[in-house]
């Protein structure tokens, strides 16, 4: 089997009951992999998939798809940020290995945080939203994800970088279609999200083609320029 030189190494992680087994994420020829068992061998890896109980590798295109299938024994959820309100205690989690966001409530006869709920709501209140609480644009405009939130995609081309912009503007491309990136994280991401999204430090919109981008950035220009 034809192998390839790894270019970097991103995590290495061992199992606490199984010295012995090592796992491994790196990057080579722009794609990314998960290795176990003797995988890296002298800085190279087998350039397809290999299924073996003792040492194998697992190849994924996007980072993010390899995070959220192969890491989530690996990372362990952290509070991103939290508040009391309506008599209870809620936050948001996050884990940094798969960049997942979670809603969570705190439990106390557990001790801990529950993801697993619903708000609470006593007879004589209207329905309220934690979003009212805790950012969650702050979280996803950091990259984290909430179930349900939209996929990621790759980015093959930055078309065209508008230099007189206020906010950073860029014409991206994925495939055939074209999208319009602006504030501080998704203009310069490598995976982006393949829908519109806004949030308060950055945002996306996509199109069928660039003219229909172009056409749209046009009309908008005002807020941009």
């Amino acid at each position: 089997m034809e192998k390839i030189k790894v270019e970097k190494i991103l995590y290495i992680f061992t199992d606490e009951n199984f010295r012995d087994d090592r796992y491994v994420v790196g990057e080579a020829q722009g794609k990314y992999f998960f290795s176990w068992g003797k995988y890296p061998e002298n800085g190279m890896v087998p350039c397809e998939d290999v299924a073996a109980r003792g040492a194998g590798i697992r190849w994924y295109d996007l980072l993010s798809e390899l995070r959220r299938e192969e890491l989530r024994d690996f990372g362990e959820w952290r509070v991103f940020e939290e508040t009391e309100t309506h008599g209870y205690r809620f936050a948001i989690l996050v884990n940094d290995l798969t960049m997942d966001a979670a809603w969570a409530i705190w439990r106390w006869e557990r001790d801990g945080w529950d993801t697993d709920f619903s708000i609470p709501l006593s007879e004589d209140e209207g329905y309220w939203y934690l979003d009212e609480c805790l950012d969650s644009e702050k979280v996803r405009a950091l990259g984290y994800r909430f179930e349900g939130d939209p996929s990621f995609v790759e980015v093959d081309d930055v078309v065209e970088s508008y230099e007189d912009s206020t906010k950073n503007l860029r014409l991206l491309r994925h495939g055939s279609e074209y999208a319009i990136a602006w504030g501080d994280l998704f203009p310069f991401s490598k995976e982006v999200p393949h829908s519109d999204v806004y949030t308060s430090n950055s945002g996306i919109k996509w199109f069928r083609s660039r003219e229909e981008a172009e056409k749209w950035l046009n009309i908008s220009r005002w807020e941009f320029f």
